[in-house]
């Protein structure tokens, strides 16, 4: 059974909870700061210090002003993660407009001593920096949501088979043997179950068939790969007289672009009366 994820959608899992990740943003942003500090004002300290004291130039530096940046660095990292649990907690919900209003209120609050003019103008220039930095997050996962799309489970299937075609016969049984006792939960003696099969009669590559089948269960779950099983059959094995719209239906309800296809080519197939008893072998090729 496949492991997933529970909570609400676009919650980020790899942070803590919010009480806590307060302290961990404040720790954080202060260890960046005197990290920064420790770099920019040992450099200018060593560039301000004459000629043979520059090096306790460059340490008086870093002991009287490092720890001040990392000080204003962890103020704001805190601050500004209060203000984003608060806002979390009153909107009950996660998305971009948590950092925003949590950048606002950071801003605003660190500039009160300058008046409510000078408050609202910080806090204003601090959302909008919050905001450029969450659309250019959301345009980054948009980007990489359109290059890892999930792949549907019967192409799954055709994948490993097209990758063991590639291999050599007698490496690509060795790898497929590594593979089943690395990649999937099948005991030893199952494992050499299948070998034996498959060495019987390589051609039908029972040992490629079940690791394809072991790899789309571990991952997909059970009902993924009784649709790809389903399909596979469909689409090279089953004829069309024994086919019926709710197995076609069933087997690429996950994969429309091959949905309508298939449908299509089946009903044609049908109308034209074109039995004869011949396996059913696709005539189309899958679009982008």
């Amino acid at each position: 059974m496949p492991i997933t994820q529970t909570g609400h959608p676009g919650q980020d899992h790899s942070r803590d909870p919010c009480p806590w990740v307060i302290l961990n943003d404040f720790g954080g942003a202060f260890a960046m700061g005197c990290i920064g500090g420790t770099i920019w004002h040992g450099v200018k300290g060593a560039r301000n210090s004459p000629r043979g004291e520059r090096l306790m130039g460059s340490i008086s530096s870093i002991k009287a002003r490092a720890p001040v940046l990392g000080g204003n660095f962890g103020v704001w990292g805190g601050l500004f993660t209060t203000f984003d649990c608060s806002v979390k907690s009153i909107r009950q919900k996660e998305d971009p407009w948590n950092a925003i209003c949590a950048g606002f209120l950071t801003g605003s609050s660190l500039a009160i001593r300058g008046g409510p003019k000078t408050a609202f103008g910080a806090g204003v220039m601090c959302g909008i920096l919050l905001g450029v930095f969450e659309g250019v997050g959301v345009l980054m996962q948009r980007l990489l949501a359109e290059n890892n799309k999930p792949v549907a489970p019967i192409m799954r299937v055709g994948r490993f088979a097209r990758v063991n075609d590639m291999v050599a016969r007698d490496s690509a049984d060795a790898d497929v043997a590594r593979y089943l006792r690395s990649l999937t939960l099948l005991s030893q003696s199952e494992i050499e179950e299948i070998l034996e099969e498959h060495a019987k009669d390589k051609s039908k590559r029972i040992a490629q068939t079940c690791l394809a089948e072991e790899m789309t269960e571990l991952v997909r779950g059970d009902d993924a790969l009784q649709r790809a099983q389903l399909a596979t059959q469909i689409l090279f094995s089953i004829k069309v007289r024994d086919l019926t719209l709710d197995q076609v239906r069933f087997a690429f309800d996950k994969d429309p672009r091959l949905m309508k296809r298939a449908v299509c080519y089946l009903v044609e197939d049908f109308m034209s009366m074109e039995y004869k008893s011949k396996t059913l072998k696709p005539n189309w090729t899958l679009s982008s």
